[in-house]
């Protein structure tokens, strides 16, 4: 059985650059190949890959895209229905586990494409100086953690603006949701202990 070749991985090709679950136009979509068989030496060759990043998006789709097939018995209405409960779980799970903490300005996401914006101050929406390094903090310390995030900065004005986005897999069990939720909340808390 050969590799998987880039083009069957995802359909539309320009998935492979951009890791969320939206098509092109926006709609909410899966991008994962319906029929795709992995071979072992991609999964392998993916050991220590930074797995947040596009590529590493592949090949957990791609992996997990056989399980949604059978889950699902080809079904897309099936499939679509699991995706949509995975969505409405991470959004309750998110917004229950960071309303507390302190820095979390914002929520928002479509699919299971989710962002969490940090703040200085809510009620200001101050942003954290630049040298702080925020988001990128919480990243590290969730991976330390075994959640791989990933994060952003200088989204506000190409300097201030933190954040970290991410994106479970459809197959990703409601006690996995939780499990990545809870390390979020603890990865932020932590931060915020040590900067505000």
């Amino acid at each position: 059985m050969a590799p998987a070749r880039d083009d069957e991985l995802f359909t539309p090709a320009a998935a492979c650059r951009n890791p969320t679950s939206l098509k092109p136009d926006g709609a909410e979509g899966r991008l994962m190949h319906r029929s795709l068989v992995q071979h072992p030496s991609m999964v392998e060759s993916a050991s220590g890959v930074y797995l947040n990043l596009a590529n590493g998006r592949k090949v957990i789709d791609a992996c997990g895209g056989a399980a949604v097939a059978i889950i699902g018995h080809g079904n897309e209405e099936v499939i679509q229905a699991i995706a949509d409960q995975a969505r409405k779980t991470l959004e309750a799970l998110l917004r229950a586990e960071l309303t507390g903490c302190r820095s979390v300005g914002d929520i928002r996401g479509r699919g299971l494409f989710w962002g969490v914006e940090f703040v200085g101050d809510r009620d200001t929406r101050e942003t954290f100086d630049p040298k702080t390094g925020f988001g990128i903090r919480v990243q590290e310390r969730a991976f330390e953690k075994g959640v791989a995030l990933y994060p952003g900065a200088g989204t506000v004005d190409g300097t201030r603006g933190d954040h970290v986005l991410l994106a479970p897999p459809y197959t990703a069990t409601e006690e996995e949701l939780r499990v990545i939720c809870r390390v979020l909340r603890e990865a932020v808390e932590e931060i915020e202990a040590e900067t505000l």
